[in-house]
C-alpha cells in the first residue's frame, strides 16, 4: 500500500468572489526522511503573496526545529 503523498485544498482568508487560492502539499520520501513541497497558487496580489510566503517560511522553520534539522526554502 502506498502512503498518502499529496494534499490539495482551497484557501480563503476573507470572503471573495472568483476562484479561491489553491494549495498543493507534496510529500516525497527521502530515505528515512521526507521532502515537503508546497505550491500556493491563485494569490490575488503581491502583498498577500508576501504574507503567505512569510507564513509558510515560519511554518517550515518551526517544523525544521521540531524535526531537528534539514533544509527549507520558499521563494
Amino acid at each position: 500500500m502506498r502512503r498518502p503523498h499529496l494534499l490539495v485544498y482551497t484557501w480563503s482568508i476573507e470572503p471573495r468572489t472568483g476562484a479561491r487560492e489553491l494549495v498543493t502539499v507534496r510529500f516525497t520520501p527521502r530515505g528515512a526522511a521526507a521532502e515537503v513541497s508546497v505550491v500556493h497558487e491563485r494569490i490575488l496580489d503581491a502583498v498577500t503573496r508576501e504574507r503567505h510566503r512569510a507564513g509558510w517560511n515560519g511554518c517550515f522553520d518551526r517544523l525544521q526545529a521540531y524535526a531537528g534539522g534539514g533544509a527549507n526554502s520558499i521563494a
